[in-house]
């Protein structure tokens, strides 16, 4: 099921502390990297912040294309940085980029900050068709849910699907 993400613009998997979500995200990343750049960016509770976030993101999407953006007209974010220009900022990074992309954002429950779902909501909503977005937290953000499995383009894994059968856990 987690191949899906390059047939639907958001995957959220969320579920409590312990269920996996970042060691199946691992693996997952490990089976597909031939299939689509992968940029994974582990959240800190220092990137609740516009800056830090939209820095974040851009290093990994950079790392997940090609290398390291240091040195190849690297993007420089701005110190004061609007949410209109951090999006435009994120959204002309990504266009420069042929074939599937896949933006992770682990550990999303870090990030208590409003503005700062408006930003992914908003980016999500305007990346280019090539770009999926997966993020994993230990709660259910709101992102723009409703509208995406409206037009099928959502997958949601919960506890329930992270969670072993018996039968599972005998192996």
């Amino acid at each position: 099921r987690l191949d899906a993400p390059l047939n639907c613009r958001l995957t959220v998997i969320h579920a409590p502390a312990g269920y996996g979500k970042t060691s199946l995200l691992s693996q997952w990343i490990d089976q597909a990297s031939g299939s689509a750049h992968i940029a994974l960016v582990s959240l800190k509770r220092d990137d609740t912040d516009m800056r830090s976030l939209t820095r974040a993101i851009l290093q990994a999407v950079g790392k997940a294309a090609g290398g390291s953006e240091r040195g190849k007209g690297q993007t420089r974010v701005p110190t004061e940085l609007a949410p209109g220009n951090a999006i435009s900022l994120l959204i002309s990074r990504l266009e420069r980029e042929a074939g599937a992309f896949v933006v992770i954002l682990d550990d999303y429950h870090l990030i208590e900050r409003p503005e700062i779902d408006a930003l992914v909501r908003q980016l999500i909503s305007q990346a280019p068709v090539n770009c999926h977005f997966v993020i994993s937290s230990r709660d259910n953000p709101w992102l723009g849910q409703s509208i995406l499995a409206a037009e099928e383009q959502l997958l949601e894994l919960s506890a329930e699907d992270l969670r072993f059968s018996l039968d599972e856990a005998r192996l």
